[in-house]
């Protein structure tokens, strides 16, 4: 998908905006911090729409369908909406403040601003590539993006373990994130017969990567038994967040994963830089 387009960057503008809005923390202007949010949400979904050719039209009119036929017609082409039960509060939420007065309160504001910003990580991540403070670093300072715990500046000068602190939720579903993009660049270097799955821990072979890793010493063996508790708590972390609280994260959990990270990075290049000396090897030999 393409990040030019006028629907991603409407959906990041109107995010940039809600953040701005929130981090001026003035309660008259909650109710449009969540108008910017769901309105957000609906437009990088409609962006998704377009890019797998369907139409956001309601049939024989110039009027754009509604959100919740947006996100049925996303699933029934197998597409997962993260976070869809909060996404569905919100949207419920900004019609209820379209049509009346009044504002939410702060901890309903915190804990939609919370959710939505989960969402976008989760989406942008998997459908665009991009990391949330990438994508608002044009449209806001590093001071406010320090302030939501997303700087850019920050990713560069904080340490894993100081992003965990301020921000143990992002930080850990950013961390997984990466750890399940590199198995997922290892998988064709261990299977090259056949292309491999797109969810790395759903094909065959992931547990012989996971033993081929064990065994070589780049992941130890307590960490590599820790990945389906690992799994199981990224999920509840994504999408089971839960009326207004987090998930709790424990910090061992954080640091099982980031030692799986490192193992299994260092076995990318290894494994690559072997691949290379192959080949270079096999044409030297022709």
């Amino acid at each position: 998908m393409s990040i030019e387009s006028p629907f991603y960057l409407g959906a990041i503008e109107l995010l940039a905006h809600s953040v701005e809005l929130f981090a001026e923390g003035e309660s008259w202007k909650s109710r449009f911090v969540i108008l910017h949010l769901a309105h957000a949400v609906e437009v990088i979904l409609k962006d998704r729409m377009v890019d797998l050719g369907l139409s956001i039209y309601v049939s024989k009119r110039s009027q754009t369908i509604s959100i919740w036929d947006a996100m049925e017609a996303l699933e029934a082409q197998g597409f997962k909406i993260p976070r869809r039960p909060v996404m569905e509060l919100l949207i419920d939420d900004r019609n209820n403040l379209q049509h009346r007065f009044g504002s939410p309160d702060g901890r309903t504001l915190k804990f939609y601003f919370d959710e939505t910003m989960l969402f976008f990580i989760e989406f942008l991540h998997d459908n665009y590539g991009v990391r949330l403070a990438e994508a608002l670093s044009p449209y806001l300072k590093p001071k406010m993006l320090r302030q939501i715990d997303l700087s850019t500046e920050g990713v560069k000068e904080w340490t894993p373990e100081a992003r965990f602190a301020q921000a143990p939720q992002w930080e850990f579903l950013y961390s997984f994130g990466t750890l399940e993009s590199v198995f997922g660049s290892l998988l064709p270097l261990l299977v090259k017969s056949r292309r491999v799955h797109p969810v790395p821990f759903a094909d065959d072979e992931f547990p012989n990567l996971v033993a081929l890793l064990a065994k070589e010493g780049y992941i130890a063996d307590a960490d590599a038994k820790e990945l389906d508790r690992l799994k199981v708590l990224r999920n509840k972390v994504a999408h089971f967040g839960g009326a207004g609280e987090m998930v709790p994260l424990p910090h061992d959990a954080y640091k099982a994963v980031q030692r799986l990270l490192a193992g299994a990075t260092k076995a990318r290049n290894d494994w690559q830089a072997r691949q290379s000396e192959d080949e270079s090897g096999e044409q030297s030999n022709a």
